[in-house]
């Protein structure tokens, strides 16, 4: 997708700062558990200060990103 949230491959999990809350796509692509655990789809989330993210990886790989917003 191009960014509209569909494909729910871009996961991340916010590690610290405030992410915008969940919108539709998000709620409608992620479990409960996934979105209390702090799980996102990185094309929604509208960072408004610096944030830490970890980028989760289909194939279970992990990796921290700092990005600042």
């Amino acid at each position: 997708c191009p960014g509209n949230g569909s494909c729910g491959l871009c996961l991340v999990r916010i590690i610290e700062g405030k992410p915008s809350p969940p919108d539709e796509n998000e709620q409608l692509q992620l479990s409960d558990q996934q979105l209390a655990s702090g799980v996102r789809l990185a094309c929604q989330v509208i960072c408004e200060t610096d944030m830490s993210v970890e980028i989760i990886n289909r194939s279970d790989d992990f990796a921290l990103l700092a990005v600042q917003g």
